[in-house]
């Protein structure tokens, strides 16, 4: 992940973070903690039908929360 600024012109990168060994229980641990919000997007198949179509499924988190679901972690 890459944190920079942007003006009108230019953009100036600040720093980066790696990120390694992504943590499947801590990331649970924070979905139900609230941390993790899940937007679930589905629409009709058809209009009037009875069927579903996916439109993806989605986890937002904040930049900040993001180090919690990782074990190893690096600034660049």
């Amino acid at each position: 992940m890459v944190k920079g600024e942007r003006n009108k012109r230019n953009v100036r990168f600040i720093h980066a973070d790696a990120y390694e060994t992504f943590h499947l229980a801590d990331f649970i641990y924070e979905l139900m903690r609230g941390s993790i919000a899940l937007d679930f997007h589905c629409r009709e198949a058809k209009p009037g039908s009875d069927g579903l179509r996916d439109r993806g499924t989605k986890f937002r988190i904040t930049p900040a929360m993001i180090c919690r679901l990782y074990l190893k972690k690096e600034r660049l």
